[in-house]
């Protein structure tokens, strides 16, 4: 028996152990593997679907932005977790961050983590990725140069489901973008570790803030990992203030 002889049932059970590379391949074979292999028909459950990394790498030396695109426009519908990261050299091209930015928001209607990191993120990239944010639990953008007019925009634009935002390595950061921002009845964790510039007034008034509003606690993560003390403990009640320390992105199943 050939592979082509397989019913379709089959064949996805095959196709759901394949990484999106062999997903793109195999879907350029036929018309019926190509229908097998999108994740809109409802027959195909892979997990490579479900969480992916980008590797800024392989798609720089291959110059292809077609094959981007083509990872996002079939797949981007099914994705709950991406992954984009220039390293500590933020060596990334400017074609490829627009690309990314761009198609984030024009096929990930599902997205639950977010996570991009070391790519320079100037304001209209974040009024772009302002889109996908309603569907966010968790948001990374560690190291992406922010600047708090532009986080002070998209952040309070809409009511967030965010439980984490971790935002580290910002040095420009000053906390203003905090001032207006109480629609996140959710949020469990902030991390603003290694955020120099950061001023101490404004945390206190977004915890004062956040708890009178939503009466829940927020763990606020500054200076290599110490957790925020309040100067005014009137803020978090003391059987308020104790909670396990969680940053990694719940797994999915």
């Amino acid at each position: 028996m050939e592979l082509l002889d397989l019913d379709d049932y089959s064949l996805t059970k095959i196709f759901s152990y394949c990484s999106i590379e062999d997903l793109l391949k195999l879907s350029d074979i036929s018309g019926r593997f190509r229908k097998l292999c999108q994740p809109r028909t409802g027959l195909l459950i892979s997990p490579c679907m479900r969480k992916f990394e980008l590797d800024y790498r392989t798609i720089m030396l291959s110059k292809e932005d077609r094959h981007v695109e083509s990872i996002f426009r079939m797949f981007g519908s099914s994705m709950e977790s991406f992954r984009f990261s220039a390293g500590i050299g933020r060596i990334v091209d400017e074609r490829l961050r627009t690309c990314v930015v761009y198609y984030l928001n024009w096929y990930c209607k599902s997205l639950r983590h977010l996570t991009i990191n070391f790519v320079p993120l100037p304001k209209w990239y974040l009024t772009i990725l302002a889109g996908p944010l309603h569907t966010l639990v968790s948001l990374d953008l560690a190291y992406c140069d922010l600047a708090d007019d532009s986080l002070g925009e998209i952040l309070p634009s809409r009511t967030l489901q965010l439980r984490t935002l971790a935002i580290p390595g910002n040095q420009y950061l000053t906390g203003a973008f905090l001032a207006n921002w109480t629609d996140c009845p959710k949020l469990e964790l902030l991390d603003l570790r290694y955020c120099p510039a950061l001023k101490n007034d404004m945390i206190d008034q977004f915890l004062q803030e956040h708890f009178k509003k939503h009466s829940k606690r927020v763990i606020v993560v500054v200076d290599s990992g110490r957790i925020w003390s309040p100067r005014n403990k009137d803020i978090v009640p003391k059987e308020d203030r104790s909670i396990a320390l969680r940053t990694e992105s719940p797994e999915l199943k």
